[in-house]
C-alpha cells in the first residue's frame, strides 16, 4: 500500500511508534511519518481494511443470495390462451 502524507502530499513510507500510540491503535490505525516535511499522521491499518473487504465481499454474497431467492420461478409452464368458442 502506497501512503501519502496528507500534509506535504509526498510519499511516506516509514512507520512511526511512540509509546502514547496505545489508544489509537486499538483503534486499528498505524501511524506514520513524513520523509519530507516530519508530520505525523494515521492511516486505517492494513489488517482493519482487509476485515473491511471480506465483510463487503460477503455481505455482497448475501444481496445476491437473496435477490436470487426472491426471483419467480421459471419452471412452470407458461399459461395455454384459453380459446374462445365460435359460434356459427
Amino acid at each position: 500500500m502506497i501512503r501519502y502524507c496528507p500534509h506535504c502530499g509526498d510519499l511516506a513510507d516509514r512507520s512511526s511508534i511512540h509509546s502514547d500510540d496505545s489508544r489509537l491503535r486499538l483503534l486499528l490505525l498505524s501511524p506514520y511519518r513524513c520523509n519530507s516535511c516530519g508530520k505525523r499522521f494515521w492511516l486505517i491499518s492494513s489488517r482493519i481494511r482487509s476485515v473491511l473487504i471480506g465483510i463487503a465481499s460477503v455481505g455482497a454474497l448475501a444481496a445476491v443470495v437473496i435477490i436470487v431467492t426472491q426471483l419467480p420461478s421459471t419452471d412452470r409452464a407458461p399459461a395455454q390462451p384459453t380459446q374462445s368458442k365460435s359460434r356459427r
